[in-house]
């Protein structure tokens, strides 16, 4: 695992690359992680926790915040307990303090056996990661959450590959959304991707965006075997970012 970074080369680090922190999430050792998860996290942070009825979520949810807090400290002088959290309006969080950490940007998601943490800055990004494993029956929930460009392209894959092609697409959009902080407030349908030879490409955006598709740029990657993940990109201050994968907890986040 990579974390020697120091917090002074962090600035010129981050301008290089976007990285992003996974963290499996083990059923042997998920009700640790999680105990000791919740001695960086802050007040609210575990009030809000404890309001999560589903043990399994709130395991997740306490283990996610505090590899957040986690990734942020490799790059800076903060000490995991230290830093502080606001949401825009839409419930994108981003960082309230200290007031001299530096001006990162993050996106988190969560879902079960996983968590990822993108950070970077000068750069908008948003992950989000995915379960195959996952219930509800995706697949019928596919026109709700499909362009009709997206759904004629589902409709043509195997069978036996839809699930896989339908979370890409879910995925990509998730991560969109959360990179331009408007979280579920765009309707999916409105954001259309291609899949194809060319790559990922962002072809059809909603009404309200501020920037065309030809200013994203997009990773999907299936980090283990049993999950889809999607990093977006936004809008680029200064040179294009690589991206890396680095791995975070399981050590005790306050050792």
């Amino acid at each position: 695992m990579k974390t020697a970074t120091r917090a002074s080369e962090a600035p010129e680090v981050l301008n290089r690359a976007v990285h992003v922190w996974l963290c499996r999430l083990e059923p042997a050792s998920i009700a640790s992680l999680a105990r000791s998860s919740r001695t960086v996290l802050s007040e609210d942070e575990r009030e809000r926790a404890d309001r999560i009825r589903r043990e399994s979520q709130r395991q997740m949810f306490e283990v996610a915040h505090a590899l957040v807090r986690q990734g942020l400290s490799v790059y800076a002088d903060v000490d995991e307990t230290d830093w502080s959290f606001d949401t825009n309006q839409w419930g994108r969080p981003e960082i309230a303090g200290p007031a001299h950490a530096p001006p990162f940007t993050f996106s988190l998601s969560h879902t079960h056996g996983l968590v990822a943490c993108a950070i970077s800055v000068g750069i908008e990004c948003g992950v989000d990661v995915e379960n195959f494993a996952r219930g509800g029956q995706p697949l019928r929930v596919a026109r709700r959450v499909l362009s009709e460009r997206e759904f004629a392209d589902l409709e043509r894959q195997p069978v036996e590959t839809k699930l896989d092609r339908l979370l890409e697409y879910w995925t990509l959009k998730e991560a969109y959304l959360k990179a331009r902080g408007v979280g579920m407030s765009v309707a999916m349908q409105d954001v259309s991707f291609a899949l194809d030879e060319r790559g990922i490409r962002l072809v059809a955006v909603d009404s309200e965006a501020t920037s065309g598709p030809d200013a994203w740029s997009f990773t999907s990657a299936r980090p283990t075997p049993s999950h889809m993940l999607a990093l977006a990109l936004g809008p680029p201050d200064g040179p294009s970012r690589t991206v890396m994968m680095r791995e975070g907890l399981p050590r005790d986040p306050a050792g």
